[in-house]
């Protein structure tokens, strides 16, 4: 259904012969796929170095030290304030909000190549979660859209997984 919701979309660009020598960016599916992965690059940097600060601190509290090196480690963490676990997951779902929140305004900047499933009436509602069809290949048309799955929790919302999906 959605591959025929955007063939409707795209009727006019790819079915008329006297098409325009100036393509419309929104109509355009390489710019769409350079936008959602420059979104998708700079959020999953950010995340990583939080994700290995996190991982480092899990780390640190899991491994038994000596005395003198607890003491050391706490004499230091006196001077220097250390994050804690839930401040970094904190900024960990803060990030991911940020992502999925780019990837819905770029997907509403160029809605002629691409579906918000529910919103056009092919998929049922599903509470806290959007399916989106994204157009790919040559004018939108040369491959099957590639279906992307957006949870709206944070602590459901993978990159990673959307990365994939996306074939980025």
């Amino acid at each position: 259904m959605a591959m025929l919701r955007l063939l409707d979309k795209r009727r006019e660009v790819v079915f008329v012969p006297s098409r325009s020598e100036e393509p419309d960016p929104r109509s355009d599916s390489g710019h769409f796929t350079r936008k959602l992965r420059e979104a998708i690059q700079r959020h999953e940097k950010d995340a990583r170095s939080y994700k290995t600060q996190l991982f480092e601190i899990m780390e640190r509290k899991a491994r038994k030290r000596a005395i003198w090196e607890q003491l050391l480690e706490h004499a230091i963490g006196l001077f220097r304030k250390q994050p804690d676990v839930q401040e970094l997951q904190d900024k960990i779902d803060a990030i991911k909000h940020a992502c999925m929140i780019d990837i819905i305004r770029i997907q509403k900047r160029h809605t002629p190549i691409s579906v918000y499933m529910e919103y056009e009436e092919i998929m049922p509602v599903v509470d806290g979660v959007r399916h989106y069809a994204i157009a790919r290949g040559s004018d939108g048309i040369g491959q099957l859209p590639g279906l992307l799955r957006l949870y709206e929790d944070e602590r459901e919302f993978d990159i990673p997984t959307v990365k994939v999906a996306l074939g980025l």
